[in-house]
């Protein structure tokens, strides 16, 4: 699982790069519920966030972080 995950970040930055966006208004009601069941999972995305907003000045959509939690 850390392979995949490490493959979807790297597709992550590559997105973020090229400035490409990812529409959100599918994934909130989902993305809730997910940020509940795995506490952890959406920590450890929340920290990349901040790493990667402060070091790089990346923002990224609810669909990104949700599809990060997931992996």
């Amino acid at each position: 699982t850390y392979c995949r995950f490490v493959v979807h970040l790297r597709y992550f930055v590559t997105r973020q790069l090229s400035r490409e966006r990812v529409i959100d208004d599918d994934v909130i009601e989902l993305f809730d519920i997910v940020k509940e069941k795995y506490k952890r999972a959406y920590h450890c995305v929340q920290k990349i966030n901040t790493l990667l907003n402060e070091k790089y000045h990346m923002v990224y959509s609810n669909s990104e972080e949700f599809y990060l939690t997931l992996h």
